[in-house]
């Protein structure tokens, strides 16, 4: 706005100022000067820099800032600007959208001049007066509002938008599918169209707002944040208000929804032990020369299948995943030669001629849950022999697991790179039954879908820890330490194999 206008518009008495900023489409005297300005001048200034391009800008904000108020406000501005524009207003839901902007409707409807804005249930028509005295008649925008997840997306499909505003997204079932498969293409052959797409930090580090949307658009100059230590509108009485509630800034609470830092609630996460012992358990130790290798896998093609390579080391009393292995819609043969490549890299063999076909049963042990089919094929067809993972309790099998990550009786190597996110993000479903599943996964490969890599590991701990107790230095051997070391009593002795029948996989072997 021009100094010129801006002293004239100052002259006017308020009422009549008041209506005159609305036919202008200027609505920024109703905000907050810090934070919400902040974000409002922002978005104003990136697209005044792009106009070729629609974003998406994202927006990230702390709880009670009022980006849903900034947003529907911004809404308004672009329907009062741009005759005949669609504005569409997307949530999770139909009825989360309706009632987040419930309020703030009624607030702008109750400002704005009478008989320039009709409200509707789902839609908000808009005619402004200073159309009509441009010549164009009838002229109208509309604000569209609607549900975002999953079981009501597809109704959004062949629609068109000018400006496409997303709020809450991180509680967006799959955004990845909303943004790129359906919504993107609202704005084809539209002038001047903008995406915006905003939320605080949603529960799981592992939602694609964390993994993909904000890291993409902080690299590319399409971010903004405002947290509560930046926004000066954020009072002193108002942070020890919310401290007495959620307890201490170091609360996950404070954190994601006050600082909006990406961190997973412990209460929802399936191993919130990792989260303190992440420190510790990371690591790459060297490995002994005598061991024993375990590969522990959880199958599958939709989901993705997971293998982890790991050993027991006798003397660190410890059992350490040194690589993995995690893709999706993997045939068995690929599976099978993927399998031996990881273990002719990572393994050792007891057999330096290698006159045997690899691995030997007594150097490798595998476990895997997987279909009796699967692992038939696995064994017939490409020699590469699983046990199949027991799963009779799975409550305890997981407390088991968390207890040998909160002791530090697992370590990861740097490598497990997608099972080390699954443990710092994966998260219980809604009724605390199953593992959260994911839909879409980032482009960068971190995958989390059904927190496979976490289940593999699992049963890879339960299957190895009953090698805890078994020496596999030979007796007199001296270890790196120039230590002697006794031989206790051996597990299963050797067994050349061409053929293991699946009848027998569950057999101890003397």
């Amino acid at each position: 706005m021009s100094e010129v206008l801006h002293e004239r518009l100052g002259l006017m008495p308020p009422d009549t100022l008041q209506q005159e900023l609305w036919r202008r489409g200027e609505l920024r005297y109703l905000l907050f000067p810090g934070g919400q300005t902040t974000i409002y001048n922002f978005i104003h200034d990136w697209k005044r820099d792009n106009r070729d391009f629609m974003g998406p800008l994202v927006v990230e904000a702390h709880r009670g800032l009022g980006k849903s108020f900034l947003l529907l406000l911004f809404a308004f501005e672009y329907a009062l600007r741009h005759p005949r524009s669609t504005v569409r207003y997307g949530g999770p839901s139909l009825k989360d959208c309706l009632q987040i902007t419930q309020h703030n409707r009624a607030k702008l409807i109750r400002m704005s001049p009478e008989g320039m804005i009709e409200d509707h249930p789902e839609h908000i028509i808009i005619r402004n007066p200073r159309w009509e005295a441009d010549g164009k008649r009838n002229a109208c925008s509309e604000i569209y509002f609607f549900g975002c997840n999953r079981e009501c997306i597809d109704s959004q499909r062949g629609l068109r938008a000018n400006l496409i505003i997303l709020d809450e997204v991180g509680y967006i079932d799959d955004p990845q599918y909303v943004v790129k498969d359906v919504m993107a293409f609202h704005t084809v052959l539209q002038e001047d169209p903008l995406m915006l797409l905003s939320s605080t930090p949603p529960k799981s580090q592992g939602h694609l707002w964390c993994t993909s949307i904000v890291p993409e658009a902080k690299g590319t100059g399409r971010y903004v944040i405002q947290r509560t230590i930046d926004n000066p509108d954020f009072r002193a009485d108002d942070e020890a208000r919310l401290i007495s509630i959620v307890g201490k800034k170091e609360s996950t609470s404070w954190r994601r929804e006050a600082l909006c830092e990406h961190v997973s609630d412990e209460t929802e996460m399936v191993v919130p032990e990792f989260l303190h012992r992440k420190d510790a358990i990371i690591a790459s130790p060297p490995k002994p020369s005598h061991c024993y290798q375990i590969t522990g896998a959880d199958f599958g093609f939709k989901d993705a299948t997971a293998v982890l390579f790991a050993y027991v080391d006798f003397r660190s009393q410890k059992v350490v995943f040194e690589d993995e292995i995690v893709q999706h819609y993997l045939t068995t043969r690929k599976l099978a030669d993927l399998v031996k490549a990881k273990e002719e890299t990572l393994f050792h063999y007891l057999d330096p001629l290698k006159t045997h076909e690899r691995p030997l049963w007594n150097q490798v042990r595998r476990v895997a849950d997987a279909t009796p089919q699967q692992l038939e094929d696995l064994s017939v067809d490409h020699k590469v022999f699983f046990e199949t993972a027991e799963k009779h309790d799975r409550d305890a099998q997981i407390a088991d697991f968390r207890s040998a990550i909160d002791s530090e009786k697992i370590l990861i190597h740097p490598r497990c790179q997608v099972l080390i996110h699954q443990l710092g993000a994966g998260i219980w479903n809604k009724s605390r039954r199953d593992f959260d599943r994911q839909i879409g996964e980032p482009e960068h490969g971190l995958l989390l879908g059904h927190l496979d890599a976490i289940a593999a590991a699992i049963y890879t701990w339960h299957f190895a820890k009953r090698y805890l107790t078994y020496n596999p230095f030979p007796a007199g051997t001296y270890d790196p330490y120039n230590q002697v070391i006794t031989s206790l009593p051996k597990p299963p002795s050797a067994v050349e194999i061409t053929h293991f029948p699946l009848t027998l996989r569950r057999a101890r072997f003397n």
